[in-house]
């Protein structure tokens, strides 16, 4: 029989939140330059900022968050394990996941008072496009939770189930309309009814990072699969947009990864769309250990390098309104 998974919608989110200094979220791998040394092309981000995990160099592991501000055309580092971090849509907040003591804890940063706030245990946190709600696993007890922004007192909730066998290891999405989508080998729809729809599978690889479009009509994932060439194996790496309505897909950017190493700097591909719903972020492989952020229009044209300082892994992006 197989184990039953629950999945828990918090409409207001549980007051267990907890204040802490910004400092001890630093790490003890070696600081984040505070100054960038990328060429960043301010005018292909409007008015928005661009969030994502940068760690450093093979030779100079540092780890920290990066904060592309358009408008003000600067950005903003953060020393410490800002994992998965995305930024809300209005631009005030960014959650990410630390990992302290071998436990994964869930943390808020305000950007313009600089306060960190631990939330929960739990890990793949993402904002739905509207700002509404808040997703996140939580850990270890392994239930979904929704949570509205204003992270007041707790209201209500209620409870729909997924099989072990279903339970993807991958991050979520949630849109305004409350449904749900995840990947591992298969792309999977929740509706608001809580009925599983298969979208799409991936014969040879992984799906990573589905994502709702703002206007809930499309999802941008990445895939990373396997083909043989001449004997040998090569491990190419895609970004798919998917229209809900037709059930079609474009694959509108594709590279192969020159070597491929399991390190915390290229566990996962990141994609997000714009505020507009017009362009999509994600962070493109250079090599194993060398990852930059990348944007292209949702019809596949326009591909444009936002970051590219030499050797670091940049990934987790998101995109906000301001």
């Amino acid at each position: 029989m197989k184990k039953i998974i629950a999945i828990i919608i918090l409409i207001i989110f549980v007051g267990c939140s907890k204040e802490l200094p910004l400092e001890s979220n630093n790490s003890y791998l070696p600081q984040i330059p505070e100054k960038l040394e990328d060429e960043i092309p301010y005018d292909k981000i409007g008015k928005g900022k661009i969030a994502f995990e940068r760690i450093g160099p093979f030779e100079n592991n540092y780890s920290g968050l990066v904060v592309i501000d358009s408008k003000n055309k600067s950005a903003l580092t953060f020393q410490g394990l800002y994992q998965t971090p995305v930024i809300s849509p209005n631009g005030q907040n960014i959650f990410f996941r630390s990992y302290d003591y071998n436990e994964f804890d869930l943390k808020l940063l305000n950007l313009n008072s600089k306060k960190l706030t631990s939330v929960d245990d739990g890990q793949y946190p993402n904002w739905s496009a509207d700002g509404a709600y808040l997703l996140y696993i939580n850990i270890p007890e392994i239930l979904f939770h929704f949570i509205k922004t204003d992270f007041s007192d707790f209201s209500k909730s209620s409870e729909l189930y997924l099989s072990s066998y279903d339970f993807p290891w991958s991050p979520y999405s949630i849109n305004s309309n409350e449904q749900i989508i995840f990947g591992s080998s298969s792309l999977i729809l929740l509706d608001k009814d809580r009925k599983k729809h298969k979208l799409y599978t991936s014969e040879t690889g992984i799906i990573y990072n589905p994502r709702w479009s703002p206007d809930n009509k499309f999802i941008a994932f990445a895939e990373r699969k396997k083909r043989t060439e001449n004997e040998k194996e090569i491990i190419e790496e895609q970004i798919i947009v998917l229209d809900i309505a037709t059930n079609e897909v474009n694959v509108i950017c594709k590279w192969d990864l020159a070597d491929h190493i399991d390190w915390a700097g290229t566990y996962e591909l990141s994609v997000c769309w714009s505020p507009d719903g017009e362009y999509i972020a994600f962070n493109k492989n250079k090599t194993g250990t060398e990852s930059h952020i990348y944007v292209i229009d949702k019809n596949g044209n326009n591909l444009t390098q936002i970051t590219n300082a030499p050797g670091v892994s940049d990934t987790s992006v998101s995109w906000s309104k301001e």
